[in-house]
């Protein structure tokens, strides 16, 4: 069953798309690049969650996906306004974004949280993200921060000190997340965590994370520089490839050879086995 598109997620994609357009224009396309490539990610964020989300109306991931478009796309604008208080409101959605990330790799590919420690890690980046925006000090030349907290001396010091020590532990137990649904997956899950985040091809080639997933990828993939060879000697059916030819055995293994010609039984002096009539 398909969703159709709200037309609500097209403007909310369209407006800061057309936001940075503008102002790339009205900046003689100063750090046009730049511009591009930030407004590229989001686009592509938005878009690959909403196309999966019309396909799959019950998808947790399509929706995280997208979101963490949108809020990327927003806090870009947000943050390049000259105006204190919506630039505060652009960093805090753009700490929205890193806690929806890490939402995201905690509940893929499922899109369920389905332990209390995986909950409480979700929640924990989320105040963490979102804590990081009292202590974060834009450079000069960007409006002030209205939540900065001062860190020179006294309580703002103690604090922002207490959010960096706290947020080690967080990013400790994100990582123990991750780590645990990896040993977790049989070998069909950990393909399928493998397209969320780079594994190197050395990693699986030499079967460290799970020698039979690495046995099946050496069947599959040319590695080596060589056709993979199957046990017994035969070559991996592969579309479209003919199979390696064995090579040709030498004179003394062919039939009819000095080592595979067949010799009758001398006769014995009795006269006994085969012999001349």
């Amino acid at each position: 069953m398909r969703r159709r598109l709200p037309v609500w997620w097209i403007v909310l994609t369209l407006v800061p798309v057309a936001v940075v357009v503008v102002d790339a224009v009205a900046d003689d396309y100063e750090d046009l690049l730049e511009r591009v490539v930030a407004v590229g990610i989001g686009v592509l964020f938005v878009a690959a969650g909403l196309v999966a989300w019309t396909k799959r109306p019950g998808s947790v991931i399509a929706r995280l996906i997208a979101y963490a478009g949108l809020a990327w796309l927003w806090a870009g604008v947000l943050t390049g306004s000259t105006n204190a208080v919506v630039f505060t409101a652009g960093l805090f959605v753009g700490s929205l974004t890193a806690g929806l990330l890490a939402h995201l790799a905690v509940a893929y590919p499922s899109g369920r949280l389905t332990s209390p420690s995986e909950r409480a890690v979700v929640v924990a980046a989320y105040a963490a993200a979102v804590a990081f925006v009292t202590v974060d000090r834009p450079d000069p030349g960007y409006p002030p921060n209205l939540v900065q907290l001062s860190a020179e001396r006294g309580v703002g010091r103690a604090v922002e000190i207490a959010i960096l020590v706290l947020t080690l532990p967080v990013i400790a137990a994100f990582v123990a997340t991750l780590v645990g649904h990896w040993r977790g997956a049989g070998s069909a899950g950990r393909r399928t965590l493998a397209r969320s985040c780079p594994v190197p091809a050395w990693w699986r080639s030499v079967g460290r994370v799970d020698p039979r997933a690495a046995g099946s990828v050496q069947l599959r993939l040319p590695l080596g520089g060589g056709a993979a060879r199957a046990p017994g000697g035969r070559s991996p059916g592969v579309p479209g490839q003919r199979p390696a030819q064995l090579p040709r055995p030498g004179r003394r293994g062919r039939p009819g050879g000095r080592a595979g010609r067949h010799r009758a039984p001398r006769p014995t002096a009795t006269g006994a086995g085969p012999g001349p009539a």
